[in-house]
């Protein structure tokens, strides 16, 4: 008689449901979005190579459309030459030599080491902004100052340590475009451990 009662009942919940597909808006949202879908898509791309030996090249371009993030199994160029059918067989032959499941296993240690690293670096950037809020209640520490109560000496003292900051934040944000455009270089970084943002 239970049973009955249970199948008699309907359910109250709707299910899983299908999600409309829109564009998304802010640039912000779209790069994190962006980013979480093509490491989800690669990390599926390589299971597929190991699992089954497939041949796979991904390329995805960043929503600003000035970055192309690749993938491949042997190798991007491979796949892309058979695409284009330039020389099948020698593609065959490459594909037999080089041990496809060696290059696969190396390209996915890099990958879960470029994931490792985000994961890491996502971490940092939680911690500082809880330090910063428990710090200083979401303030910044120039904005602590009494300037009311600040003589000559230490205002030219705090004029030259906001020019200090004001060089050292143009280095970093010049630093951090170069690295995003790929033409990073030693010189473009020259901050102490104790002054880097």
């Amino acid at each position: 008689m239970d049973v009955a009662k249970k199948n008699q009942t309907k359910k109250t919940t709707k299910g899983r449901q299908k999600i409309e597909i829109n564009p998304i808006q802010g640039s912000n949202r779209r790069q994190v979005t962006f980013s979480k879908r093509r490491t989800g898509l690669i990390k599926k791309a390589s299971e597929l190579c190991i699992l089954c030996g497939a041949q796979v090249g991904i390329i995805t371009f960043s929503p600003t459309g000035k970055k192309a993030y690749c993938f491949g199994h042997p190798d991007v160029d491979t796949v892309l030459a058979q695409y284009l059918e330039e020389g099948e067989e020698e593609i065959k032959e490459n594909y037999e030599d080089d041990e496809p499941e060696a290059a696969t296993k190396v390209s996915y240690k890099e990958y879960k080491l470029a994931e490792k690293v985000l994961e890491e670096e996502k971490k940092r950037a939680a911690q500082v902004k809880e330090m910063q809020m428990v710090n200083n209640n979401g303030r910044f520490w120039w904005d602590s100052v009494d300037m009311e109560k600040l003589g000559m000496e230490e205002l030219e003292k705090y004029i030259e340590a906001m020019k200090d900051l004001k060089k050292n934040v143009g280095l970093r944000a010049d630093y951090l475009l170069n690295q995003s455009m790929g033409i990073v270089g030693s010189q473009y970084l020259n901050l102490d451990s104790n002054q880097s943002l």
